[in-house]
């Protein structure tokens, strides 16, 4: 919804609703295309049961509609990758 917004006129009051009730994860969409693509190469040494479940991961991410929301397991998928990803780079 916030992208949506124009910088040429006023926010309302339901554009300010609109924005607090949108569970669009617009980073997730931005980002996720370049993290499968880099991911791929690491999934080459993923053995084991490990790489079956990768690879359905993998599948749900693609279809995932960016939306954070209860059911979504794309959503759950991405905060728990988004998360492993943030404690390597402050170990």
């Amino acid at each position: 919804m916030l992208e949506e917004i124009k910088a040429d006129r006023k926010v309302t009051v339901r554009d300010m609703k609109d924005i607090a009730l949108d569970v669009v994860d617009i980073q997730a969409r931005e980002s996720l295309p370049t993290m499968l693509r880099l991911t791929m190469t690491v999934a080459k040494e993923i053995q084991g049961p490990d790489r079956q479940r990768y690879f359905e991961a993998v599948v749900v991410l693609e279809r995932w509609d960016f939306k954070f929301t209860r059911e979504s397991a794309g959503a759950a998928i991405f905060a728990m990758w988004e998360a492993t990803i943030a404690s390597y780079l402050h170990e």
